[in-house]
C-alpha cells in the first residue's frame, strides 16, 4: 500500500540524417539515422499510508528524484517505395513501399544506479519488417491522403527491467539478455489537406493505431512481461510552411479514444532541410 504520487517531464528530439536516391521515375530507396537527445526527470511526493516504514525504506534506497537521460544514433533505416499508379486528374496515385529498420543503435541502459537513474537507449534492439501503401489525390486546393502500414518484428536480444539487479541483489538479472519479439502495430491514417498556396498548407489527419497483445516469457524473479493490447484513435491538426528548401511542419495529437495509450496530446515541430 505505499502511496507516492509522481510527475515526469520529459524532452525527446530526433534528428534524422536521410539520404534518398531516384533509382527510376517510379522508384526510390532512402537510408536513414537519426540521433537523437533525451531527459527524463521524475519527482515523487511520499505521502503516509498504513505501511509508513516500508514506505521509507524503499525511497531512502531509491531516492525521490529521478533523471534519466539518452543521447547517440539510433537504428539504421532502409527502404523503398515504387510507384504503382501515377496520379493524373482521373487517377489516384498508388505507392507501396518496403522498411528495414535495423538494430544498429545502442539497445541496454548503462550507468544504473536505481530504477528512475541511468542511461537510457537509443536503440530498439530487434530487427523490424514495415511494409506500406499509400495513396494520394489532389485536386487543387485539396489533398487526400490514405496510408497504412504494418510492422512486424523478427526479434532480438536485450536486458529487461535495468534495477531489477539493484532490488532483488542479483546482479546477473541486470546483464543477462532475453531473446524477444515485439507484437506487431497497424497504423491506419487518413487526412484532408487544404494549400493555402505553393508554401503553406493546412492538415487534419484521423489516425487509427492497434498493437497486439503479447507475453514474453523470461527466465528470472520476473516469470514474463505482459504487453497488453492497445489501441487508440488520434486526430492530428497540422500546419506546414515551406520556404525555398526549408520546410517546417507543427502538429499536436490529440487523442479521441482508446485502450492502455496514454490520454495526453502531444505537441511536435519538425524542420527540414533539402539539399
Amino acid at each position: 500500500n505505499i502511496y507516492a504520487p509522481k510527475s515526469t517531464l520529459s524532452f525527446r528530439y530526433t534528428t534524422p540524417l536521410s539520404i534518398t536516391y531516384g533509382v527510376s521515375n517510379r522508384l526510390q530507396v532512402t537510408a536513414s539515422l537519426p540521433f537523437i537527445f533525451y531527459r527524463e526527470r521524475t519527482a515523487f511526493r511520499i505521502t503516509e499510508s498504513d505501511t509508513i516504514e516500508q514506505t521509507r525504506s524503499y525511497y531512502r534506497a531509491f531516492g525521490t528524484n529521478g533523471t534519466r537521460i539518452g543521447d547517440g544514433w539510433g537504428d539504421l533505416s532502409l527502404s523503398g517505395q515504387f510507384q504503382v499508379v501515377k496520379e493524373n486528374i482521373n487517377k489516384m496515385g498508388v505507392v507501396v513501399g518496403l522498411a528495414i529498420k535495423l538494430p544498429t543503435g545502442r539497445k541496454d541502459p548503462t550507468n544504473i544506479i536505481d530504477e528512475y537513474n541511468y542511461t537510457k537507449p537509443v536503440g530498439d534492439g530487434e530487427t523490424l519488417l514495415i511494409p506500406n501503401i499509400l495513396i494520394r489525390k489532389v485536386s487543387y486546393p485539396f489533398s487526400y491522403v490514405f496510408s497504412t502500414s504494418y510492422q512486424y518484428s523478427l526479434g532480438g536480444k536485450k536486458r529487461f527491467a535495468p534495477f531489477a539487479g539493484y532490488l532483488w541483489k542479483d546482479p546477473g538479472f541486470t546483464t543477462r539478455k532475453y531473446f524477444f519479439q515485439s507484437p506487431g502495430k497497424l497504423d491506419i491514417t487518413s487526412s484532408i489537406n487544404f494549400h493555402i498556396n505553393d508554401w503553406i498548407a493546412i492538415g487534419n489527419t484521423l489516425s487509427y493505431n492497434h498493437q497486439r497483445g503479447k507475453t514474453i516469457e523470461l527466465i528470472s524473479y520476473w516469470k514474463e512481461i505482459v504487453i497488453p493490447d492497445s489501441w487508440a484513435l488520434s486526430y492530428s491538426p497540422l500546419v506546414s510552411f515551406q520556404i525555398r528548401r526549408i520546410r517546417l511542419n507543427q502538429t499536436m495529437q490529440v487523442p479521441l479514444m482508446g485502450k492502455n495509450r496514454p490520454a495526453d496530446p502531444s505537441f511536435g515541430i519538425n524542420l527540414e532541410y533539402t539539399f
